[in-house]
C-alpha cells in the first residue's frame, strides 16, 4: 500500500514537470507579442502555439494534482494542500521563467 502511494506520487512529479515544461514555453513565446506590445493583434500561428502549450500544459496540470489527490488527499489532506500550493507556485514561475528567458533574449 505504501509503495502504492510513492508510484503515484513518481508519476504525479512526472506529470508536473511535463506541465512546467509546457508552460514554460507557452510564457516563453508570450514574451514577444507581450513586448511588442500587440496582444491583441496577434496571428493565427501564434495562437495555436499560445493555446496548445497552455490548453495542453494546464491539461497535464490538472492530471498532476488529480494523482496527488489520490495518492494523499484522504490519508494526509495536509500534504495534499502542500504538494497543490507548491504545484502552483511552481507554475506560475514556469511562465514567469519562460517570459524572462525570452525578455532577454530579445533586448
Amino acid at each position: 500500500m505504501m509503495m502504492e502511494k510513492w508510484i503515484t506520487r513518481s508519476v504525479a512529479l512526472l506529470c508536473a514537470g511535463g506541465s512546467s515544461a509546457l508552460l514554460w514555453i507557452f510564457g516563453a513565446f508570450l514574451a514577444l507579442p507581450w513586448r511588442e506590445k500587440r496582444m491583441p493583434s496577434v496571428d493565427t500561428g501564434e495562437v495555436q502555439v499560445l493555446g496548445v502549450a497552455l490548453i495542453v500544459g494546464l491539461a497535464v496540470l490538472w492530471g498532476a494534482l488529480h494523482l496527488l489527490a489520490l495518492a494523499d488527499r484522504a490519508s494526509n489532506p495536509l500534504a495534499y494542500r502542500a504538494g497543490c500550493a507548491l504545484l502552483l507556485a511552481t507554475s506560475l514561475g514556469a511562465i514567469g521563467g519562460g517570459i524572462a528567458w525570452a525578455a532577454a533574449r530579445l533586448a
